[in-house]
């Protein structure tokens, strides 16, 4: 989970100091937030969400991370896609390859062969070389033979402006593998939210946000999820109650601290996206 392009620069981890007066109000709302959060508790489950398979135990968004959230019994994995020049769904999160790859550039205009001639292991520890770039359908794979059933995917477009057909592409992919029963499609990009509304009204959505618009009055395509970064929500739980009054749910990014994560699961938080697979696993899911 990231900020979309043009945005400040991103880091892997979403642990930026927000700068907000609290006054009296946000008191109040916080106030109501805790109670209501209190009295939903005990019958509000909470989804756990391993960030990029578990970002902080494994290289990201390879098979070796996905298993490693199955092995711990986390079921519900979030993940990037992006699209190939001869038209594959790959799981990688940044638009170029230098940061989690022994190649370089930009991802857009390789072939899947030669994507998956890289590493995307070695960057992480010497244990973890030989890694590969995944496709989409590989992860589902996996999710499909999950020990205590299949693993949700939470699967974010990335940069579809690079990406003409990156909607259409990704509908056919889990039709074929008849798995959008299982599925999230998320993105920051309210037009290709728009496109995957159109195509598959029933698919359910979630509208991703950074600091600026914390909680549109309308989600972008009717989104029945809002994903804002979590330090928002730590200062104003109230976004929670309003969201939940609005029939949406809401799922944070990315929580890699537990007494946020303990924080907002008492405010009423509905979905946790973390890197750490213990902090996750130290989450009782209702």
């Amino acid at each position: 989970m990231s900020k979309p392009k043009g945005a400040t620069a991103t880091t892997n981890k979403a642990t930026k100091t927000l700068r907000v007066s609290v006054s009296p109000w946000w008191q109040i709302a916080a106030g109501l937030a805790i109670a209501a959060g209190l009295v939903g508790r005990a019958r509000r489950p909470v989804r756990r969400v391993a960030h990029r398979g578990g970002a902080a135990d494994a290289p990201e968004n390879t098979l070796a991370a996905f298993r490693g959230a199955a092995t711990v019994g986390l079921g519900t994995w979030e993940l990037d896609v992006q699209l190939t020049r001869d038209g594959a769904l790959v799981v990688f999160h940044d638009e170029t390859l230098d940061r989690t790859t022994d190649g370089a550039g930009p991802l857009a205009g390789h072939s899947l062969a030669a994507l998956q001639a890289l590493d995307a292991g070695a960057w992480f520890g010497a244990q973890w070389a030989g890694e590969r770039i995944p496709t989409l359908d590989a992860v589902i794979a996996l999710a499909r033979s999950r020990p205590g059933g299949a693993a949700w995917l939470l699967v974010e477009i990335k940069s579809p402006h690079l990406y003409p057909g990156i909607e259409r592409r990704l509908l056919a992919v889990l039709a074929a593998e008849r798995y959008a029963d299982r599925v999230l499609i998320m993105s920051f990009d309210g037009d290709s939210l728009a496109r995957v509304r159109a195509l598959d009204p029933a698919l359910p959505l979630c509208h991703l946000t950074g600091e600026a618009v914390p909680f549109p009055r309308r989600p972008a395509a009717d989104a029945e999820v809002l994903g804002p970064p979590w330090p928002i929500l730590a200062l104003n739980p109230l976004i929670i109650w309003a969201a939940h009054r609005a029939g949406r749910q809401v799922y944070t990014w990315t929580v890699n601290h537990r007494l946020a994560a303990v924080w907002l699961r008492v405010c009423g938080i509905d979905g946790i996206i973390s890197d750490r697979l213990d902090l996750l696993r130290a989450l009782r899911e209702a």
